[in-house]
């Protein structure tokens, strides 16, 4: 029997569950649909792929001279401020980020596994595009 970000797998199906709940999501994408509270309509994995991208320039942001750091933030978000405190807030408000008097902060260690599990579920879908 697997895990994935807490998440409990089925043995037989790809079906997770969390212990002692009945709720049930398909597959890892379903796991990260409900961690990040969305719907699955659209482009979900799009979704997921821009939320990884804030987590992981968040993550990263300890490495970097603020300078560079900044024009990578501008790079990633197009100079659009409004997206990019978007997706602060966002972190924030799902307990991914924290911060103390001014946001962006750093990740939370949830905000770590999620990343961990974001990147884990990326790598699959890129072997399954290669398999095809």
């Amino acid at each position: 029997m697997g895990k994935f970000l807490g998440w409990i797998k089925d043995k037989e199906s790809n079906w997770y569950y969390q212990k002692d709940d009945d709720y049930v999501v398909d597959g890892k994408e379903g796991v990260l649909l409900d961690i990040l509270k969305f719907c699955g309509c659209g482009c979900p994995e799009s979704a997921i792929k821009y939320v990884y991208g804030g987590l992981k320039l968040l993550n990263d942001r300890k490495d970097k001279e603020f300078e560079n750091w900044r024009e990578e933030r501008n790079m990633y978000f197009n100079n659009n401020e409004g997206a990019e405190y978007f997706m602060w807030y966002y972190l924030e408000e799902t307990g991914l980020e924290e911060h103390g008097t001014s946001t962006p902060g750093w990740l939370t260690e949830y905000g770590k596994e999620v990343l961990n599990g974001i990147e884990e579920y990326l790598d699959e879908l890129k072997e399954d595009e290669e398999n095809e």
